[in-house]
């Protein structure tokens, strides 16, 4: 009777440490899974800022060089036309502004860059070191003003002059090789140089654009509904990921 009590008070012991260490085990599952998904939206919450405070930064930097270049460009030759996406033949494309003058467009490009900036201007990538000495590589700014410009004619349906002038914020340098001579670098501080040289390279050239029939049909092809910002944004999306 007693061995068999014995055994019955073994077996509870048992039975109670095997609870005791399933809920310890379960509390340890339970601490670190919150401790993983604590630190997975801790991530998210710093990337989404970090992302957000960049596009923030790159909004300010485009609306201030918009507001300059629309303020000088009123004593030249050129009308200048406001960002905005356009499309054609099934295809989408999206410019920071423009000027339009008869003889001569220009692309405007903005990149909100501080750093030091260098490359050869006709690779796919350049680079941008930090002031910390960070470097990374990004897409050329300059190539892709080429394609803006590739789909410029192939709007209007003709090739005409047409300049690249791509803008960046006074902190940064820049050391760019192989550059065409159609393409202007630019800090803020000389917009209102290099406009004066752009409206000069205009004047030099013998004028072959209307360009009332220019910004008519820019206008025409300017996308406005949900949906093709919605497809113009997958398009995008997808860019970001080759």
């Amino acid at each position: 009777m007693i061995q068999k009590i014995t055994f019955l008070h073994e077996e509870a012991n048992k039975i109670l440490t095997n609870n005791y260490s399933s809920k310890v085990s379960a509390i340890v599952a339970i601490v670190l899974i919150s401790l993983i998904l604590i630190s997975l939206i801790s991530l998210w919450v710093w990337f989404k800022f970090k992302n957000t405070k960049t596009k923030t930064k790159g909004f300010k930097f485009e609306h201030k060089v918009s507001e300059l270049i629309e303020d000088y460009a009123k004593s030249t030759s050129f009308t200048y036309v406001h960002g905005g996406i356009y499309s054609y033949d099934s295809k989408m494309y999206e410019i920071d502004g423009l000027l339009v003058s008869d003889s001569l467009i220009v692309v405007l490009e903005y990149k909100a860059f501080s750093g030091y900036m260098s490359g050869d201007g006709a690779s796919e990538y350049i680079f941008l070191s930090s002031k910390k000495g960070k470097k990374v590589r990004f897409k050329n700014p300059i190539l892709q003003n080429e394609k803006h410009i590739k789909h410029l004619w192939n709007t209007i349906g003709k090739k005409v002059p047409i300049a690249s002038f791509i803008i960046f914020p006074d902190d940064l340098k820049f050391n760019i090789s192989n550059l065409d001579s159609h393409v202007l670098l630019s800090n803020l501080n000389d917009i209102k140089t290099n406009l004066s040289t752009l409206e000069t390279s205009a004047k030099s050239l013998v004028p072959q654009i209307n360009k009332q029939d220019f910004l008519t049909t820019l206008k025409a092809m300017k996308i406005r509904s949900k949906k093709e910002q919605q497809k113009f944004n997958q398009i995008i999306q997808k860019d970001k990921h080759e």
